[in-house]
């Protein structure tokens, strides 16, 4: 294996193998063998530092904060409105429990500005930024739609979101010393927990797109989950090198 191209997915491994990930070796042979095919721009090492060049400006990384806020809130209600549409009932909680983090998320971006940023927002823009986020509750519960998702499908969009999800946790790796260098010292034990927060959540949804691939290969359709993921990933880095000609990094 060329761990300097795959460096990001042996990281994923590791990460989902000291967490709840475990037990997937389809999974993590495809992940490798993807990310060799098809080396995804966010595991260069000149993204990292297109980021930091970009982070370095204290108002670029206030609007990223807000930005990624807006992407979180914008996949939790995507992600809301999933769950009440998919068949399967294991899946369609997982997929709701993902929308409560992604929603919560919308939150903790904002949490971020201000403990990075002290009183860089008014009482009126503080208000519009807290309505951002859907703020979903255990307690609630999707609509069930009229149509359910196709198996297929659902499974073409777990693999879209394994694959984001990777990507997002690259990016807290590298937000994590930036909004540091930025923030008051003496935020930093805070914002640690909440990066950390995130991070872990980022894993277990990783981990849960993860074993949904793992259980679809294991009944017979390894070649559809191959394809889809290399197809995906395909696309997926075509989005990113876009994303860097405005110079994003939303995660989304």
């Amino acid at each position: 294996m060329d761990s300097s191209s795959n460096v990001i997915a042996e990281l994923t491994i590791e990460a989902l193998r000291a967490s709840e990930g475990k037990g997937l070796p389809f999974y993590e042979q495809l992940l490798c063998s993807s990310f060799e095919a098809c080396v995804p721009p966010f595991s260069k090492r000149w993204y990292g530092e297109a980021y930091r060049e970009q982070a370095a400006d204290p108002a670029w990384l206030a609007r990223s904060l807000v930005t990624n806020a807006e992407k979180e809130a914008e996949g939790a209600r995507m992600l809301w409105r999933m769950a009440g549409l998919i068949e399967s009932p294991e899946i369609a909680e997982q997929v709701r429990r993902h929308a409560i983090d992604e929603s919560n998320h919308a939150r903790y971006y904002i949490a971020m500005l201000n403990l990075a940023f002290p009183g860089c927002a008014d009482e009126g823009v503080q208000t519009q930024l807290d309505a951002i986020s859907p703020r979903y509750s255990v307690r609630e519960r999707p609509e069930r739609g009229d149509a359910i998702e196709e198996p297929v499908l659902t499974l073409d969009a777990l693999v879209q979101m394994n694959i984001g999800e990777i990507r997002t946790r690259v990016h807290q790796l590298l937000l994590y010393p930036i909004i540091m260098r930025h923030s008051p010292p003496e935020q930093h034990a805070r914002l640690k927990g909440v990066l950390e927060t995130i991070t872990a959540d980022e894993t277990r949804h990783i981990a849960y797109t993860a074993q949904a691939m793992e259980a679809a290969a294991r009944g017979g359709s390894e070649a559809l989950v191959r394809d889809m993921l290399f197809s995906r990933l395909e696309q997926f880095c075509a989005l990113t090198l876009k994303e860097l000609e405005t110079h994003t990094f939303d995660g989304a």
